[in-house]
């Protein structure tokens, strides 16, 4: 007979196998940054049914957010100093390398004075603290040695085995993301953000944009900010705005 520990052991090593084998086929033809971590990101929802999850990669000193899920359950619009205090946990998290796991309904122990964490005069320097009902887990994202950013994972209440389990697949599955970044040679995360960034706002400034000076303009903007090239030439069909039209950029 089968001892539920075994169990529970033998179903965490098929998980762990499950979410290597999905992004392991990424990895033959490897994706974009944002493309690879929504895969990634749909794994751990698979595995583990999180409320909510926002990767966050270093870029300089900073941490920037490059994508999230179901963000607004943590509900910042209402509770800014307790986004402030997750961004400390952030940074705890990457610079000394280790998870962290935050338990739901915690206030700090020491630095309030009587106070309400919105009433502190300086609410980004109280002790870690989360007034949200759910269980925080934030999870380096490694390349050898050094953090490049940080997963962020919030669940339900669990018990000390749930943890456990969470904490397990977590640290997998951010292993796995440190496999992509080697495969893709991503030694500066920041230049990748820098082109994710350029992109999206290209796409911005062409959402309902008629006028081909216009459109032209910010095409080759967006080829000499994101391949840095020192010319860019944009091609234009001669019947432009007739039956059949093309538009080509080299």
């Amino acid at each position: 007979m089968t001892s539920p520990t075994n169990s529970g052991q033998v179903q965490l090593q098929r998980l762990a196998n499950d979410i290597t084998a999905r992004l392991a086929q990424l990895l033959k033809d490897p994706p974009d940054l944002t493309s690879y971590l929504s895969a990634h990101a749909n794994c751990i929802a698979q595995a583990l049914h999180p409320i909510g999850l926002s990767y966050e990669m270093l870029s300089g000193n900073n941490l920037q957010r490059v994508l999230m899920s179901n963000l607004e359950s943590l509900e910042f619009r209402q509770s800014p100093e307790q986004e402030l205090s997750f961004q400390k946990a952030a940074k705890v998290a990457v610079s000394q390398g280790r998870l962290l796991v935050i338990e739901p309904n915690v206030l700090p122990a020491e630095g309030l004075h009587g106070l309400q964490p919105e009433d502190s005069p300086a609410p980004d320097e109280l002790p870690l603290f989360n007034r949200t009902p759910y269980q925080h887990f934030l999870v380096p994202i490694l390349v050898g040695t050094s953090s490049v950013g940080v997963l962020h994972v919030w669940f339900p209440p669990a018990d000390a085995n749930g943890s456990q389990i969470r904490q397990a697949l977590l640290r997998h599955a951010c292993g796995e993301i440190e496999l992509y970044l080697k495969s893709r040679r991503l030694s500066d995360i920041a230049q990748e953000l820098t082109r994710l960034n350029t992109y999206s706002h290209l796409l911005q400034e062409l959402a309902g944009d008629v006028d081909l000076e216009s459109v032209t303009w910010n095409i080759v903007n967006y080829a000499r900010e994101s391949l840095a090239c020192d010319r860019v030439c944009v091609f234009v069909a001669t019947d432009y705005g007739h039956a059949s039209h093309s538009v080509g950029a080299v």
